[in-house]
């Protein structure tokens, strides 16, 4: 018998004692019925188990008021009946066919224990945590436009779909996983079912958000009120109760923050995590027999040493805390070569952090470095014509790993590039520097290459698109002794692309970073060529950058001894301030946020490194 005829059997021997179970149970459920009767009844068998545990829980409670209740272990949930309902082999089998583990229910009768005493203090009710969701049919609306995009999220379960002879949808599982970690969960779940929710309203297309009445008004407004929401169910760190799904939460905050374009905020919930991982023992090795404990411990160390980097802020974790190759795991090759991303986003910081100790052969080593990591990456990666053939997540991660392969191109070489124009030795560090962001933008662009890679919402990577042009932008306007050659010409070229591919996002998503990205480079553009639209003065103070400012050409009357004639001059202004190591440090904490109005940001206090200015 081959494998597929074994899953057949096993799956109608399932059926059968489904129908078997609703039968005793009074209930309609035989195996020829509809599979929507045999969900239906499955539903209700299940919520009359829970309801029944529930009461044998109430009396057991009364009957020992005065007994302390045990403290709740962070791996799982004990309650009455568990044994008898939550561990029966229908459900492990449905739990294990399930794209999404749900968590043990928890009766909040259990006062005494201290996550029910944070679930009280938290100013937060269930009932308020349900306003807070959509019309039951909006989430159906919301899961199904977005499941596509699951697991291009951090600490996703590795099953895409159930078992489809068990005729139960990936929507349906996920749904039922909402409702009961909000109904029965205590606060860390519900708080991590809510994140994981939130992350479907952002990855909710444009064109489909006007359909839902809940999220047409603002969705990233509905996305905040889930993510305070979160905070306020996890409770203050200092009380120390921390598990799994507080930590898997956390991730998940990151994420959501990290698509917003909130790149401080989200490095909070990072250091935070990292803080609870400690508490907990995950950065100790020899304790990562637990295969998600060190899967966990790796996303949070990983997402801090990337953070840490685009922020210009030293790394939480010192190097012996590090995650070394050597895991409880193993990684497939696009993991791998991620991994020593996060590794090298580590030594790159740890010289931007004591730049002033580093010598240029430092940097070198870096380069070398970096040399290791692109010989790591297959050459078929390299190659459009099979992108369109991958899944979509195997082609997320190969994009995001050549997006970082350039970016940390850039990162390397930028503090030597402006150098090269006195000093022929760092002549290299600028090429590399051109190559990379040349290298960034076309992968941008190559996120069209899948028909639903440009789908995938995260305003990082809009940003990190953008920074590319900005600083071509900016080379391209200083270096005028090139201007009106073929180069020069060909890389204009490439930023108005660049400026096509940001139009489409902020079409598709709605990409405030996009929009703004997009309508500074067009200023650049027609200044450079004579054809500024603009403000008189264009400000703006781009975060994790520096300040560009537009002037309006003038009519300038020079200066003449009596009796001379002079002829005025029509003189306009594009003028750059950046630092290569502090990012804003003067901007309070939120304000430097990548969703912010960068034309509203006012940055004259702050000291810049390097300023150049240009006419045309």
């Amino acid at each position: 018998m081959t494998t597929h005829d074994e899953m057949t059997a096993r799956m109608d021997r399932l059926e059968s004692l489904i129908a078997r179970v609703c039968e005793a149970a009074d209930l309609k459920g035989d195996k020829d019925s509809e599979s929507k009767d045999l969900e239906a009844s499955i539903s209700t068998l299940i919520d009359r188990l829970c309801a029944e545990r529930n009461q044998q829980t109430s009396a057991q409670l009364l009957q020992s008021e005065s007994k302390p209740s045990k403290r709740l272990e962070p791996k799982f949930y004990p309650t009455a009946g568990h044994d008898q309902a939550t561990e029966a082999p229908l459900m492990e089998f449905i739990r294990a066919s399930a794209i999404i583990e749900g968590p043990q229910v928890v009766d909040e009768l259990a006062s005494t224990n201290p996550r029910a005493e944070r679930f009280s203090k938290a100013g937060v009710s269930r009932n308020h945590i349900r306003r807070l969701l959509p019309s039951p049919s909006e989430v159906n609306q919301i899961l199904e436009a977005t499941c596509l995009y699951w697991q291009l999220w951090p600490l996703h379960p590795s099953q895409l779909s159930p078992a489809s002879n068990l005729s139960l949808s990936v929507v349906t599982i996920a749904r039922s996983f909402i409702e009961e970690s909000l109904e029965r969960g205590p606060p860390d779940v519900m708080a991590r079912a809510l994140i994981w929710f939130a992350l479907c309203i952002q990855q909710v297309p444009r064109s489909i958000v006007s359909d839902i009445p809940s999220l047409a008004e603002s969705s990233s407004a509905v996305v905040m009120q889930f993510l305070s929401a979160s905070d306020a169910l996890l409770g203050p760190d200092v009380q120390g109760d921390f598990t799994q799904a507080s930590l898997t939460c956390l991730v998940l905050q990151a994420k959501c923050y990290v698509n917003m374009g909130r790149l401080r905020q989200a490095w909070l919930a990072t250091r935070r995590a990292v803080n609870q991982g400690i508490i907990l023992g995950f950065h100790d090795q020899r304790k990562h027999l637990d295969h998600e404990d060190g899967r966990i411990w790796h996303t949070i160390w990983a997402h801090d040493s990337q953070l840490s980097l685009l922020l210009g802020v030293p790394s939480s974790l010192p190097p012996y805390c590090t995650i070394s190759l050597d895991l409880p795991f193993e990684m497939p090759p696009e993991a791998s070569i991620m991994h020593h991303i996060s590794v090298l986003c580590e030594k790159i910081n740890a010289r931007n952090q004591n730049h002033r100790q580093y010598s240029y052969a430092d940097t070198m080593t870096l380069d070398n470095d970096l040399d290791k990591l692109r010989a790591m990456i297959p050459e078929e990666w390299w190659k459009p014509d099979l992108t369109d053939k991958l899944p979509l997540p195997t082609f997320h991660v190969r994009q995001a790993s050549k997006l970082y392969y350039h970016h940390l191109k850039q990162l390397i070489h930028i503090p030597y590039m402006l150098k090269a124009t006195t000093e022929a030795k760092y002549q290299y560090s600028r090429t590399s520097v051109l190559e990379a962001l040349g290298g960034m933008m076309e992968c941008y662009a190559g996120r069209r290459l899948h028909p639903n890679g440009q789908y995938a919402m995260c305003f990082l990577v809009d940003f990190l698109a953008f920074s590319a042009g900005l600083i071509l932008a900016a080379d391209l306007l200083s270096q005028q002794s090139t201007w009106g050659s073929e180069v020069e010409l060909e890389q204009w070229q490439s930023i108005r692309s660049l400026i096509k591919e940001l139009r489409i996002a902020a079409t598709l998503l709605d990409h405030t970073v996009a929009q703004q990205a997009a309508q500074l480079l067009e200023y650049l553009d027609s200044a450079r060529h004579g054809a500024y639209h603009g403000p008189d003065v264009y400000d703006a103070v781009v975060p994790y950058y520096g300040k560009v400012r537009i002037r309006r050409p003038q009519i300038l009357y020079p200066s003449t001894n009596i009796g001379l004639d002079a002829e005025p001059g029509v003189v306009g202004t594009v003028a750059f301030d950046s630092n290569i190591y502090d990012f804003n440090p003067s901007l309070s904490f939120n304000a430097a946020e990548l969703d912010r109005d960068w034309a509203s940001l006012l940055g004259d206090d702050i000291t810049y490194d390097w300023t150049g200015v240009f006419e045309f």
